[in-house]
């Protein structure tokens, strides 16, 4: 595996920043060290990722399961600014601040604002993109969860498509990605990763977490001390309002046919565990804290309460997954046609496969590939991912490659080759 852009000393800054910069009101107690009539929604602090793989900390030798189901957890702040010049330091001599390209990714991810992506902002302290990747980059072991059932029985395309890609980017980079679904999402998440490499999808490690919304605190508790991961990372996962609804973008509850899965996030927040959380829209888990999260199209309140450390805004989830394992085979594997978490056709051949297997576009219900039909203001729209074609995907994909061959040839990122 080649290093992140050259030297030792940008190495030991990347890993820095995975582990949070505190801020002056973020309580650096360890959860049992709380004496707060409600320490499950105190922010947690400056755990260690790898303290849980040198065995310096039993994982799970607290007792915070909560008494109240609903309560939640707040991650520790990030500087954000601090991200930022860690990463302009890190950089070699004279060149590009990779910084500097991550406006340019932000709106490819939000270059579709008809649902209003582009006017939600991050809730404060909250990482983005940028300190997403660092945490990645400096994991071992990550957690990806994904599966938004739409109506029973029907899983939608997008999360898995972004999912297995990352899944298949971060194990290319020498780390271990278990995949979190339920029963629906399963078989879609193996074929997903089948395309990209079938001796990967027959190895990689894919998990259920049993047991239901009345008891999803322990069953969360139990799956994390059985995974152990250094990242918690969902994309495109259900998340719970304030009154303890999932909804969709409707308004609707989707409760019955989706997993409380959005309790893994909450776990690891009050456990000091770094989380991301991947959305389009405001009602998924680890948007919680986010602005200007709109109501649902009945008016019904959807905004999710669990937030996440870091939040990537995307027009559709899967693209916010794919732009991290594009970033993460360039820094690792290096920058070219030869190096791509994905390529166009793969991507065309996972929808279609999902679509095949059960699944449906989100937006317009359907599950074959680039029909028209309408969304559900009586506008055009095409199966695919989100109500929109394939060749849209295609496109955004070949444009994200385009910006990291770009970061490459003024000397953003370094494959690790002589010429860095």
């Amino acid at each position: 595996m080649h290093s992140v852009i050259g030297s030792q000393t940008r190495r030991q800054l990347i890993h820095s920043v995975s582990r949070p910069t505190l801020s002056n009101n973020c309580s650096r107690r360890t959860f049992e060290q709380r004496q707060t009539p409600n320490a499950w929604q105190a922010n947690t602090g400056n755990v260690d990722p790898s303290h849980y793989r040198q065995g310096k900390r039993a994982y799970h030798d607290r007792k915070p399961i909560p008494d109240v189901a609903s309560a939640i957890a707040v991650p520790a702040q990030l500087d954000v600014a601090a991200t930022l010049k860690h990463f302009d330091q890190a950089l070699p001599q004279g060149a590009q601040s990779l910084p500097a390209f991550m406006p340019v990714i932000d709106t490819l991810l939000l270059s579709m604002t008809s649902r209003g992506i582009d006017k939600i902002g991050r809730r404060e302290g909250a990482g983005n993109l940028l300190t997403a990747l660092a945490s990645l980059q400096s994991a071992q072991k990550v957690l990806l969860c994904t599966g938004f059932n739409v109506a029973p029985g029907m899983p939608e395309t997008d999360g898995p498509v972004g999912t297995a890609i990352l899944a298949y980017a971060l194990a290319r980079c020498g780390k271990t990605p278990v995949v979190v679904v339920d029963e629906l999402n399963e078989p879609l998440m193996r074929e997903a990763l089948r395309v990209l490499d079938p001796a990967f999808a027959a190895k990689v490690q894919i998990e259920r977490m049993p047991g239901t919304h009345e008891d999803r605190a322990a069953q969360a508790h139990q799956m994390l001390q059985g995974i152990r991961p250094d990242v918690v990372m969902h994309i495109e996962v259900p998340g719970r309002n304030s009154k303890d609804i999932y909804s969709n973008m409707v308004g609707v509850s989707i409760d019955d046919y989706n997993k409380p899965h959005d309790e893994l996030m909450n776990v690891a927040n009050c456990e000091g565990i770094p989380t991301i959380g991947v959305g389009d829209g405001g009602n998924e888990s680890g948007m919680g804290g986010a602005l200007n999260v709109p109501t649902a199209i009945n008016g019904n309140e959807m905004q999710a309460v669990v937030p996440a450390m870091h939040q990537i805004f995307a027009w559709n989830s899967n693209l916010g997954a794919i732009a991290p394992a594009e970033l993460l085979i360039a820094f690792n594997e290096g920058a070219s046609s030869k190096h791509r978490a994905c390529t166009g056709v793969q991507l065309v051949e996972i929808i279609s496969a999902l679509l095949k297997g059960g699944a449906v576009d989100g937006v317009t219900r359907g599950s074959k590939l680039d029909e028209k039909g309408v969304d559900r203001k009586g506008q055009p729209a095409y199966t695919a991912v989100d109500g929109h074609p394939s060749s849209r995907h295609v496109a955004d994909l070949e444009a994200l490659h385009s910006i990291v061959d770009l970061m490459h040839t003024l000397n953003c990122i370094c494959s690790g080759t002589p010429t860095c």
